[in-house]
């Protein structure tokens, strides 16, 4: 069972700098066990994916669009 629930905006949020974003990828990584990774945006679900591959967003648990 997961203990930790992080919810997250994409758009001003987690895009935008991609050392940081690489490094917090890093970090979530080694937590994934004990994290549900949630993504909440405007965005349609089809743009949040296309965003999702183009700047390395790890995959979530789910979507909140």
């Amino acid at each position: 069972m997961k203990d930790l629930l992080l919810v997250t905006d994409l758009d001003h949020t987690l895009v935008g700098d991609r050392q940081a974003l690489a490094h917090l990828n890093q970090t979530l990584q080694t937590l994934r066990s004990r994290i549900n990774l949630v993504y909440a945006t405007g965005r349609s679900l089809a743009g949040a994916r296309q965003l999702q591959q183009e700047d390395g967003l790890l995959e979530p648990e789910g979507w909140a669009t």
